[in-house]
């Protein structure tokens, strides 16, 4: 049942079901446009539809035309538009004669100066209708008649523009063209006058055949003009009595005033413009529809209305089933149901860039196609143009689909595979592959391109200049490769240097120092190569230290273990021969019990260590006060301090130093740190306790004089099995100072030695609390 899904008759009926709502939606299209063309079915109701009104508005206008003329903004478009004809038509003429005409480089200067003059013409018309400047062109100038048509006013004019003069037949030609359009020109306004007088005419010849509509023209309270039927004694009441006009009530107007009505409705449809009104003050045009054609117009608004929104809906509906259809063409493209792997089709090996681009052309032409169909027109012509948008339709769907589809299954392959993607990946792979910021190829590249250039030059030089244009490119392309040589002279010298540089590396002179000066590229790859002989360097350092501190270790290791245990192994074997029951088996007895007390604390100590520098421990982090917590300590270490005989100075700390940190294994820093004093502290010397607070950091400062030397440096102190005793005579595993800073780097403090001769500080520091400091919580996470 899962793989069902991608079967493929259901991919075919989602085909189907797209094409077939696909070709709906287009006669949808075109039945809407059939509907309402003008955009005016803004009501169910005929009379309050904007198509009722804009109906009754131009009847209004034609009664207005018929008796009161058209507005003089009218006429002067009218004239601007039939000027606007005449100099397309005269640069078209003069065009078309000068093209037979053999005038070389001289045509568009030819053509822009009697363009000119036409449009200086056309500008001493508009100023001046009445004055000579319209026939000057015409050959009507001051008793020379013809003067543009004569050769000597041609030459004249001709040689004023710097032109040769044009031939007798072309130059007569012109004269012609001149003359007609002169002509045209000064009769423009009288050619528009009659237009506007015989439309006038028409329009009262169409009131008087036209039995649908009614009007009355009434001026000074007078009825002027009507056309309704004779008899009747009021026709502008007879007029407001009429089925539309009783029934129509647009923002309180007046029943039959539709004239005066577009200032007020110009908000709720603004295609209705105001325009300037001819009628005299006074004048009122009373205009209505006959009850017979007004109830057949309502009739028919009203199946087309009913169509109009019948339409709409079962546009929406068809476009909900095509989305989902595509939908699912789209999620189940590529696959099938067998397996989920997706499988590639022909439309896959068409680059995605170049298939919609083809893809947009092609819909295009589909949609120019489309727009000039309609299907309401009768028998077989309707039939075959219902087939043609079928067609159309289908087609572009098939071409959208299969490409959409391709989209879909590239998407899922997660790939690029466009032609443009792919030009741009091959682009970037060579120019990163071939390094041109490291190696400096990227100057070459530009030094290729420069002397292309320079060849390009040169070529062109020997096309203006001949001979002398070719020396002169020779000798700049000489110069140039002398750069270029230069530079590659430089790069060899660099490269040499470089490979110097790796042989004496290579050798085991890790201090060897590259001769630089090739370029920053060069610079950079020889500064790298010092960088590796330096880590090289400081890696044998530290594999020589390491080597030296495991010989150590290992030495100090078995050395504190079998110490301890000789003595336990000799011991053991003296009660042995002597028995318990002798006078020295206490005395054996104590020192085995002191010497695996020893060995114990050793084995402690190594596991201590091997937990914390691995971090492998439990830290519980609480409030503490670092004053009142060392005396606590001092004080549980007591025994141990006057056993010593040192005497412990602590200085007095008045303000409380609160941190957080894990008592127990501060307890053991501590412990650790006084232990360290007691045993290598001069004997009966000082030692001073001290805090401080200083950089958001609270510290308890440790200061003793150490009883030998200290030739050592304090992180060689730090490390594990380092005694400051180095004949290890003494009692100690060399390991309390480390185990301290492992503790202490758990808690996020930090634990420092400095040593200043033989006065030997220890400082041990934890961030001080303050309103800013994270509590417990946060420092264990």
């Amino acid at each position: 049942m899962i793989s069902s899904k991608y079967d493929l008759k259901l991919k075919i009926i989602a085909w189907i079901i797209c094409i077939a709502t696909g070709c709906l939606i287009s006669f949808s299209i075109v039945r809407l446009e059939k509907y309402d063309p003008a955009n005016t079915m803004t009501s169910d109701k005929y009379v309050e539809s904007a198509e009722y009104l804009s109906t009754m508005q131009e009847y209004t206008n034609s009664v207005e035309y018929a008796f009161y003329g058209y507005d003089d903004s009218s006429k002067q478009n009218e004239l601007r538009n039939y000027i606007s004809g005449l100099k397309n038509s005269y640069s078209g003429e003069i065009s078309e004669v000068l093209s037979t005409t053999d005038l070389e480089g001289d045509y568009d200067a030819y053509l822009e100066k009697f363009q000119e003059e036409f449009a200086a013409l056309v500008a001493g018309n508009e100023t001046a209708p009445g004055d000579t400047a319209g026939t000057e062109m015409a050959g009507e100038d001051q008793g020379q008649p013809d003067s543009l048509s004569t050769e000597i006013a041609a030459a004249a004019s001709a040689q004023e523009a710097g032109l040769p003069a044009l031939d007798e037949y072309t130059q007569k030609q012109i004269d012609s063209i001149n003359k007609k359009y002169a002509e045209l020109l000064v009769n423009a306004e009288s050619y528009v006058d009659e237009k506007y007088a015989f439309m006038e005419k028409q329009a009262r010849e169409n009131l008087g055949s036209n039995e649908n509509y009614y009007f009355a023209v009434v001026a000074d309270g007078r009825v002027i003009h009507t056309n309704v039927p004779k008899g009747e004694s009021d026709p502008v009441e007879w007029i407001r009595q009429l089925e539309g006009n009783g029934a129509y009530a647009w923002n309180g107007a007046e029943p039959g005033l539709y004239g005066n009505l577009t200032a007020d409705t110009a908000v709720s449809y603004p295609y209705m413009e105001e325009t300037e009104r001819q009628i005299a003050a006074g004048v009122s045009i009373f205009t209505g529809m006959s009850d017979t054609f007004y109830e057949q117009s309502s009739r028919e608004y009203g199946i087309a209305y009913r169509g109009y929104l019948t339409t709409i809906v079962l546009t929406i509906v068809w476009f909900v089933l095509f989305a989902l259809a595509f939908i699912w063409l789209m999620y189940t493209a590529g696959r099938s149901p067998k397996n989920d792997e997706v499988k590639v089709t022909f439309m896959d090996s068409i680059w995605l860039d170049i298939g919609g681009i083809a893809l947009v052309l092609i819909e295009f032409v589909m949609l120019a196609l489309f727009h000039n169909e309609r299907i309401d027109l009768p028998g077989a012509v309707g039939a075959v143009q219902v087939i043609r948008i079928s067609v159309y339709t289908a087609v572009g769907i098939a071409l959208l689909l299969m490409w959409s589809m391709s989209v879909s299954r590239r998407v899922k392959r997660k790939e690029n595979y466009t032609l443009v993607g792919r030009v741009f990946a091959g682009f970037g792979k060579i120019w990163r592959e071939s390094g041109t910021k490291a190696k400096g190829i990227g100057i070459v590249i530009w030094y290729l391109i420069g002397g292309m250039l320079l060849c390009l030059i040169t070529v062109l030089f020997g096309f203006l200049m001949g001979g002398t244009g070719v020396f002169i490119g020779l000798v700049f392309i000489s110069i140039y490769l002398a750069a270029v040589l230069k530079y590659i002279l430089q790069k060899a010298a660099a490269v040499s240097n470089i490979s110097v540089g790796v042989r004496r590396i290579k050798e085991g002179d890790l201090e060897y120092r590259i001769v630089k000066g090739g370029g920053q590229d060069f610079d950079e790859i020889a500064t790298g190569i010092e960088h590796i002989a330096e880590g090289l360097d400081a890696a044998v350092t530290q594999e020589v230290k390491s080597e030296r501190m495991k010989t150590e270790l290992i030495t100090n290791v078995s050395h504190d273990i079998k110490t301890p245990l000789t003595s336990i192994l000799t011991y053991v074997d003296l009660l042995k021969k002597e028995g318990l029951a002798s006078e020295n088996a206490p005395r054996y007895l104590e020192v085995l019990d002191m010497k695996s007390r020893r060995l114990k604390y050793l084995t402690d100590d190594l596991f201590e260590a091997a937990k914390a520098s691995s971090g492998d421990m439990t830290v519980s982090v609480s409030r503490i006060e670092l004053v009142q917590f060392m005396e606590q300590a001092l004080g549980e270490m007591s025994d141990k301090i006057e056993a010593s005989g040192l005497t412990f100075v602590t200085a007095e700390q008045k303000a409380k130093m609160y941190v957080y940190a894990d008592g127990k294994l501060l307890f053991r820093v501590i412990g650790n740190v006084i232990d360290n004093a007691v045993k290598y502290a001069a004997g009966g010397s000082r030692v001073y306790i001290d805090f401080s607070r200083s950089e958001g950091q609270a510290c308890i400062v440790v200061k003793n004089v150490s009883r030998d030397p200290l030739n050592m440096t304090e992180e060689e102190l730090m490390e594990r099995f380092k005694r400051g005793d180095e004949s290890r005579h003494t009692e100690g595993s060399g390991l309390g100072l480390s185990i301290a800073r492992n503790f202490m780097e758990l808690m996020k403090g930090a634990f420092k030695i400095e040593i200043d001769g033989d006065l030997f500080k220890v400082m041990i520091c934890f961030p001080a609390e303050t309103e800013e400091t994270p509590g417990p919580e946060q420092i264990e996470e």
